[in-house]
């Protein structure tokens, strides 16, 4: 469902920067980043990708973090900060992705470029 979403608006944001060239539009993508270090957390430097760091329950992905729930002592090496978030390490490494670069991660073009071209 995300992908079908997000090829959606990949698609209707092509269509704002056609109809009004003298804009730039972005589409940031993090289903892919965020997929990648899923399934290979060893190349975003994660060790933990089906425990959350703070909460409870299976997986202590248990709603969002709360004061009362147990927090994880090595935070760097958990994807996800809780049942909704990610960590700061990975959330920071989705947008050095779209910063730097284009497709897959952010399109048309990275942000960087987006931000250059208007100066």
């Amino acid at each position: 469902m995300a992908q079908n979403y997000n090829e959606a608006l990949r698609v209707r944001v092509q269509d704002l920067n056609n109809q009004l060239p003298n804009s730039t539009f972005l589409f940031n993508n993090l289903y892919t980043p965020l997929y990648e270090a899923f399934h290979n957390p060893a190349a975003y430097g994660f060790i933990y990708v089906n425990q959350a760091c703070c909460g409870i329950g299976k997986f202590g992905g248990f709603l969002i973090c709360v004061p009362e729930f147990p927090v994880c002592s090595e935070e760097e090496d958990y994807l996800f900060w809780d049942a909704y978030h990610t960590t700061d390490k990975m959330f920071k490494q989705m947008v050095d992705l779209m910063w730097e670069n284009g497709p897959p991660y952010s399109y048309p073009i990275s942000g960087k470029e987006a931000v250059y071209r208007t100066m």
